[in-house]
C-alpha cells in the first residue's frame, strides 16, 4: 500500500512538474512578449 501510494504520487508529481512547468514557462513568456509589443506599439 505504501509503495503503491509513493509510486502513484511520484508519477503524478513528475507529470505535473513536466506539464505544469513547461506550460507555465511557455505561457508567461508568450504573454510577456505580447504585452511588451502591445504596450510598446500603443505607446
Amino acid at each position: 500500500m505504501m509503495a503503491a501510494r509513493e509510486n502513484v504520487c511520484g508519477e503524478a508529481v513528475t507529470k505535473d512538474r513536466r506539464g505544469g512547468v513547461e506550460a507555465r514557462t511557455v505561457a508567461p513568456a508568450a504573454t510577456m512578449r505580447e504585452r511588451g509589443r502591445s504596450s510598446g506599439g500603443e505607446r
